[in-house]
């Protein structure tokens, strides 16, 4: 009994002395001999280290003696007796990218502390980048996504960067940016889209060791619907602001939003309600450019989110006749994707043309120009023709070329009725843009003039569009409208059906590289790109003018509804655009207005 507590005592007391020496010895150091024991330790992994030492007998030697190896772990030591003969050992189940004291001691074959012990630090390789917590957007807008997160809290490792990945069904493009710190903003993005964002973190190497990208952080985001803000001047002290009523407000109607009126010396303001459309700023000064404001807040502590801004001049005292509308246009529903009945005589310009080897249908539209003058598309020329070829670039007569009558229809709504504002005038003489090509199924130059036998009086029921300036620019995503007799939809049936009163579309001007995805055969010089909403122009509209309304109220004459695959189907379509045939249109109406 007394050798066993002897032997119990002696080793409490070596293990005592051995944590004690660990404790004592935390950095790289050796003992008196124990450069002898060769120590050795390297990070092997993330979570591992191995430890070598040497032999200290020649195999023909025997030795009972032990070593521990021993290893700090936060407040505990973790230690383990090895044999003699034993010369490495893996320590494993570490954490990432710390420093780790390990201490080695050889005990003699009597259980007791010799003099040779040694001990090092060594750092285990950091891990592959951690995983981002608390994504977030502070700030969403129509075209672009500011994303935050916040850092792991345990990145095992010195952070490199942020890879931040943009990835949407809707957008096809794949936008990938490096992020040295925990945020980053991505521009020129799809509105009203929904967009994931993948975040991964990417680590240093350790001594080219460890390291490297981690797993993903994903979250989802929908950028805000553009806002379609239109300034139009009704007068010449009233100005009719309109825009587009869920763009403005969130589904959950969390942004309030204000538009401002300056001319830089009075400031009017709005705050839009959920419902509303449009509001009338009225008593304004004559001919005078008020600046209008729309500002989308993006919480109720009004932090701000963006603006869109618009001009608009009140009109001048003398404010020409030409592209007056008689009553302001009507608002459109959000919900209303297609086209929609006009109110009667809201057009005064638009007009049907008739043929008498093309039936009692109007078979193409036109736009009044002049008391005697309209302007439609070549090829509708074409079209009543009877079979002969049409002179280009001279002024003929359609009755002596094809012993036919042509005439225009203007002031009509209903087909179906006989009505006051309604008159016929005979077509006289055509001529076709000298640059069209007959017969080829070409949509460049497709514009022609038709002389009216007889002009027709200008009053509040029918009167003239303006033509544009040959430099004129209508910008992207701006609204317009193009109105006629073509078949229209039917929701119930989901077929195209005749309409016997006048309908309008509304277009937005698009770039056209947006049309380019849908032409396939590229798109002819002089076209002009329409985003139709599903309220595609068809058979009957060919011809018929693309109105867009200036900052004072005036319209002008876009484009002229061409041919094409997207006739009746579809979300865009092609028109001629009008602003390099000004000139044309000018000195043609100059020179040949003979009677």
């Amino acid at each position: 009994p007394k050798t066993r507590l002897h032997g119990e005592a002696l080793m409490t007391m070596r293990q005592t002395l051995t944590w004690l020496l660990f404790l004592l010895h935390v950095g790289p150091s050796i003992g008196k001999a124990g450069d002898k024991l060769g120590l050795r330790a390297e990070a092997i992994s993330s979570d591992s280290i191995r430890v070598t030492w040497k032999n200290l007998f020649a195999p023909s030697e025997r030795n009972d003696g032990r070593f521990i190896v021993g290893l700090k772990k936060r407040e505990a030591t973790h230690q383990v007796e090895l044999s003699a003969g034993e010369l490495t050992y893996n320590c494993t189940g570490l954490s990432p990218f710390t420093a780790y004291p390990i201490t080695l001691t050889y005990l003699s074959a009597n259980g007791l502390i010799t003099e040779l012990w040694a001990t090092t630090t060594v750092t285990t390789w950091p891990s592959a980048g951690r995983s981002v917590t608390n994504v977030r957007f502070p700030q969403t807008k129509s075209r672009s996504i500011m994303v935050a997160w916040s850092a792991p809290d345990k990145p095992y490792g010195i952070i490199k960067l942020y890879k931040v990945f943009l990835r949407s069904r809707e957008d096809r493009r794949k936008i990938d940016v490096t992020a040295p710190k925990t945020e980053t903003t991505f521009t020129n993005l799809y509105p009203n889209t929904a967009y994931t964002i993948i975040i991964q973190t990417e680590n240093l190497q350790l001594n080219g060791q460890g390291g490297g990208i981690g797993k993903n952080s994903t979250a989802t985001v929908t950028t805000l619907d553009d806002v379609y803000l239109g300034a139009v001047a009704m007068g010449t002290d009233i100005v009719r602001v309109t825009w587009k009523n869920e763009s403005v407000l969130s589904k959950d109607n969390s942004r309030p939003s204000i538009i401002l009126l300056s001319d830089g010396r009075v400031e009017s303001q709005y705050e839009i309600v959920p419902g509303s459309w449009e509001q009338f700023f009225r008593n304004l000064s004559t001919f005078t450019t008020y600046t209008v404001t729309l500002m989308r807040f993006v919480s109720t502590d009004r932090d701000f989110s963006e603006s869109f801004n618009v001009s608009v001049t009140t009109w001048p005292a003398d404010h020409p006749t030409c592209g007056r509308r008689r009553q302001p246009p009507t608002t459109w529903s959000p919900l209303n994707m297609t086209r929609r009945v006009t109110d009667q005589n809201s057009w005064p310009w638009t007009l049907g043309l008739y043929s008498s080897v093309r039936g009692g249908y109007p078979y193409c539209g036109g736009t009044l120009i002049a008391p005697d003058w309209i302007i439609t598309a070549a090829h509708c020329v074409e079209l009543a023709m009877n079979c002969i070829t049409a002179p280009v670039g001279e002024l003929f007569s359609y009755k002596a070329l094809t012993s036919a009558i042509l005439f225009a229809r203007i002031g009509d709504h209903d087909l179906n009725k006989r009505e006051a504002t309604e008159m016929d005038r005979v077509v006289r003489s055509i001529i076709i843009h000298p640059q069209y090509k007959v017969q080829s199924g070409n949509r460049e130059h497709d514009v022609a003039l038709l002389q009216l036998a007889k002009p027709v009086p200008i009053g509040a029921e029918i009167d003239v569009i303006c033509l544009p300036q040959t430099d004129s620019t209508v910008s992207s995503s701006t609204e317009c409208v193009f109105a006629g007799w073509g078949p229209t939809l039917s929701s119930q049936l989901n077929v195209h059906q005749v309409s016997s009163v006048l309908t309008e579309g509304r277009v937005m001007i698009e770039s056209k590289d947006v049309c380019q995805t849908f032409e396939k055969n590229g798109i002819p010089e002089g076209q002009a790109c329409l985003a139709t909403r599903n309220g595609n122009p068809c058979w009957g509209d060919s011809g018929a003018g693309v109105y867009c309304p200036d900052a004072q109220g005036q319209w002008s004459l876009y484009g002229l509804i061409n041919r094409g695959k997207f006739l009746c189907v579809g979300q865009y379509a092609m028109s001629t655009f009008i602003p390099p045939h000004v000139d044309w249109i000018r000195k043609t109406v100059a020179a040949k207005n003979v009677t």
